[in-house]
């Protein structure tokens, strides 16, 4: 994971956080050590019990935590059981070797987010605070575009946006500046600079304009409304 920069706007603005518990389960405490700043500056308690997700059943969560589970090294069964023995709690699979069947087991289970351990720090404090929030969120970096129109691809790109990144997609569809999103979502100009370039890179592009043309050619939004349909095709 690459390390955020030693400064303080790279961290969401105070309107963006969340009160809560994140438990991140089996993984290694220099991982934990790297990712606690983030997370405690959107506002979550962060607790590592260090155990594995056997372990982690026995022990008393908030129901209202959002636990974060290392999968590498665990044994795949015990890791897709965890959220049905566990279904009050928010969770979310990590590991380093995700694929696309990987991620669609782990939602299939009822995770409510897959993330690659590669993703810059930025974007894994984003990813828990969304799935925090309520978003489902699939954050895996090494996923590729490829050239040609791929269904399958498509669908787990729009998969990986959070409801945040959809309305701001819409509201670069219909030309929005980034002052204009500010005050429509009623955010600080940083956090939505951060969510245009979070859209610019799950969507493989390097611009808004080719945001906006893979957008509008995959359906993402629709290009007048400035709205999303709900499903993409």
């Amino acid at each position: 994971m690459e390390p955020a920069e030693a400064r303080s706007d790279v961290f969401a603005s105070p309107g963006d956080t969340y009160k809560g518990h994140v438990v991140i389960v089996g993984a290694d405490p220099l991982f934990v050590e790297t990712v606690t700043p983030q997370l405690e500056a959107l506002g979550m308690m962060v607790v590592h019990p260090g155990t594995t997700s056997m372990e982690a059943r026995r022990r008393s969560i908030p129901e209202s935590a959002v636990v974060v589970l290392d999968a590498d090294g665990e044994r795949d069964d015990e890791v897709m059981s965890l959220s049905r023995d566990m279904p009050d709690t928010k969770h979310v699979l990590m590991s380093g070797s995700l694929d696309q069947a990987g991620v669609r087991a782990a939602l299939r289970e009822g995770f409510r987010g897959a993330i690659s351990k590669d993703i810059p720090l930025v974007r894994f404090g984003s990813a828990i605070l969304s799935v925090a929030q309520g978003d489902l969120v699939v954050e895996v970096e090494s996923f590729r575009r490829p050239t040609g129109v791929d269904a399958d691809i498509t669908s787990v790109v729009a998969a990986s946006l959070t409801r945040r990144e959809r309305e701001v997609l819409a509201l670069l569809v219909e030309g929005a500046t980034g002052a204009e999103m500010a005050t429509r979502l009623s955010l600080s100009p940083h956090t939505v600079r951060t969510h245009v370039q979070n859209v610019m890179s799950k969507l493989q592009v390097h611009s808004r304009v080719e945001a906006v043309a893979y957008a509008v050619r995959h359906r993402f939004v629709h290009p007048k409304e400035g709205t999303r349909p709900d499903e993409v095709a």
